[in-house]
């Protein structure tokens, strides 16, 4: 939900994921990492896009709801266990967009949860992530992880390009951030009423292609890559798991 120079850490709408072959490397200073750090990551993709999401139980997964927001389930395709985009397959049976969420230029409330036709089997590989409950303190340090660009030139052959998605195996990455005030992602302050984390460091963090994926702190899911700018190199923001627990609590204990 970039807003003027804010972008869509998905590439959804405006900014379609590129189809053709891309740089090995993904996230802003990060460094490839294998799956077993981050065994919680998924990698996704729909009918316009490629998105990033944490394994909350074996037969759910939370993204934000940009990413799919306006999908069919059979649409989106969840890719497990691997460091590269070639991991297990499993489809999607439901979606449940939180009910505040409104369309692709909100920041509020980007959250969504996916419900597996078949359950994952956990691994070394594949392994659930438990929520936080409370945000992280300021100048905590926290791990983002994804598949998204790595270069200010990388973004803008995505915003020159119309593709639906890119296919090829590229390596995980993951980059230490830094905890924020909010003011510091205050380019957004406009556009959110709820709780939301501010994360970034020097020349570090998510850029496009990273939505959904997961922010984590002392092994805890604290929040979801949401919203960036279009350059990359300033803070991000990325949706409380904490303020959003009981909501993911009760979309899910019904179905399992």
């Amino acid at each position: 939900m970039f807003l003027g120079l804010v972008i869509l850490l998905s590439v959804v709408g405006i900014l379609p994921i590129l189809a053709g072959p891309q740089p090995e490397n993904r996230i802003i200073g990060g460094s490839n990492t294998p799956i077993s750090k981050v065994p919680w990551q998924v990698f996704l993709t729909t009918s316009l896009s490629s998105c990033g999401g944490s394994i909350y139980k074996k037969n759910f997964i939370i993204t934000a709801a940009h990413c799919v927001y306006n999908e069919k389930a059979e649409d989106i395709k969840v890719y497990a266990g691997s460091e590269t985009k070639n991991g297990a397959l499993f489809e999607v049976q439901h979606i449940s967009i939180h009910n505040e969420y409104y369309g692709s230029n909100q920041i509020d409330a980007d959250i969504a949860i996916l419900q597996l036709k078949k359950s994952l089997k956990f691994t070394n590989n594949i392994k659930a992530i438990p929520l936080a409950d409370q945000e992280p303190a300021i100048g905590s340090v926290a791990l983002a992880s994804g598949w998204g660009a790595t270069s200010i030139k990388e973004t803008f052959d995505e915003i020159k390009r119309q593709a639906v998605k890119y296919n090829s195996p590229i390596q995980l990455q993951s980059v230490n951030v830094t905890i924020m005030e909010r003011k510091r992602c205050d380019v957004f302050e406009n556009n959110i009423s709820k709780p939301v984390i501010c994360a970034g460091s020097s020349e570090k963090g998510v850029c496009a292609g990273d939505s959904g994926g997961p922010l984590v702190v002392g092994g805890k899911l604290v929040g979801l890559t949401s919203t960036g700018v279009l350059f990359c190199n300033t803070p991000a923001f990325y949706t409380s798991i904490p303020y959003h627990k009981n909501w993911i609590m009760e979309n899910t204990k019904s179905k399992e």
